[in-house]
């Protein structure tokens, strides 16, 4: 098994009392607007961030572009992924999995996003052995929904 990691986009994300995170308005692959600038008085998203047990996370940075402008950039520092793999190792062997995974939940928000014209929220997640491929949100125009839908 390899590392993979995968995000989610949505409207908002509220965490609960309970621990578990409850998204609201989730998209699929594209986002239509009716026009450009778009502005989005909130967007966020879960990134799924998987590794194998025995393969733990020594590093983990994550970049988020609207286009080619970095809206935000982070890393979770060496102790936290240490700490999720303790923890997580423990909840594996209670549970005696076949194929146990450590999976990091990151939530982010972006409050007053201006979208100038369409183009794509990507992801970039970088660990200490390499760059891992994420799934990207299209944000576009309504007309040019209709016109990618014909090429395909």
């Amino acid at each position: 098994m390899t590392r993979s990691a995968h995000a989610v986009f949505c409207d908002d994300i509220r965490h609960e009392v309970s621990g578990k995170y409850t998204l609201s308005g989730v998209y699929g692959e594209t986002l239509l607007a009716s026009s450009f600038p778009l502005v989005l008085p909130k967007l966020c998203l879960m990134l799924y961030t998987l590794t194998p047990m025995p393969w733990p996370l020594q590093r983990l940075q994550f970049q988020v572009f609207l286009g080619d402008k970095a809206l935000a950039k982070a890393e979770v520092s060496a102790s936290k992924l240490a700490e999720i793999a303790q923890s997580a190792a423990r909840v594996e062997a209670d549970m005696n999995s076949p194929t146990p995974l450590q999976r990091i939940a990151t939530p982010l928000s972006f409050n007053s996003l201006t979208v100038p014209a369409p183009c794509l929220l990507r992801i970039r997640v970088v660990t200490e052995s390499g760059e891992l491929p994420v799934n990207a949100l299209r944000l576009l125009g309504s007309t040019q929904s209709a016109i990618s839908s014909s090429r395909h």
